[in-house]
C-alpha cells in the first residue's frame, strides 16, 4: 500500500494542527515515490530558484519556532 493511501490519518492530523499553506494528498503514491518520501507528513522548503533547502519528516510542536525561522529566512 502506497504510503499516503489512507486519508483519515492526515485528517485527523490536520484537525489536530491546522495548515495555512497548500496540502496534497497522494493515493497513488506516486509522488510519495518520486520524492523518496520516508514518512508522514514530510515538508520541503523551497527557495525563490526551485531548489529544495530544508526537508522535514514529521511534525513536532516542540521545533514550531525552529520551522518558522526557516521559512522567514527564506521570504
Amino acid at each position: 500500500m502506497p504510503i499516503d493511501a489512507e486519508s483519515e490519518a492526515m485528517h485527523q492530523f490536520l484537525d489536530k494542527v491546522p495548515a495555512d499553506f497548500d496540502i496534497y494528498h497522494d493515493p497513488s503514491g506516486q509522488i510519495a515515490e518520486q520524492f523518496k518520501i520516508e514518512g508522514m507528513p514530510t515538508s520541503y522548503l523551497i527557495d525563490t530558484s526551485g531548489k529544495v533547502v530544508k526537508k522535514h519528516i514529521g511534525f513536532y510542536t516542540k521545533h514550531i519556532d525552529k520551522y518558522e525561522r526557516e521559512i522567514e529566512q527564506l521570504l
